[in-house]
């Protein structure tokens, strides 16, 4: 990621974190896969249950406050099967510091995920949630969520 940023020119204005987002601060394996773009917390079909690099976690208040951000317009998760996780862990002021959210929901990975996260959601005040662009039965898909 750093490496992207420095090629185009963007130091002044992209930061990069080296974390990944959960509900607490820890150090826990990211199983790998052959895709970088599908490494999970979580174990899934694809990911290697041997293999694991160590990261650093931060739940999403620490990374807020790591950044500067006293609010949000937009959080954009795809985290292959963390968005339980971050949301659930979050509290309710942190969740209040952001507008909208949009995600990557991962029922193949986490059973029930896409309810439990509208349920938090719905319990943090936002009241416009909605599914769209299902995959693979509604297994995968994308959750957008806005207050009033």
């Amino acid at each position: 990621m750093t490496e992207n940023v420095a090629r185009n020119g963007l130091e002044d204005t992209i930061r990069v974190y080296p974390d990944a987002l959960l509900d607490r601060e820890a150090t826990v394996p990211l199983r790998l896969t052959a895709l970088s773009g599908n490494r999970s917390l979580f174990a899934r079909a694809d990911a290697s249950a041997e293999a694991a690099e160590l990261v650093h976690s931060v739940p999403l208040g620490g990374a807020l406050d790591l950044c500067g951000a006293p609010a949000l317009a937009l959080l954009k998760l795809d985290v292959e099967g963390a968005e339980l996780e971050i949301l659930e862990g979050a509290s309710d002021a942190t969740l209040a510091r952001v507008a909208r959210v949009v995600l990557e929901y991962h029922d193949f990975i986490r059973a029930g995920c896409c309810a439990r996260v509208k349920q938090r959601l719905a319990r943090a005040g936002f009241t416009r949630i909605e599914t769209g662009l299902d995959a693979v039965d509604g297994a995968i898909g994308i959750l957008r969520a806005a207050r009033a």
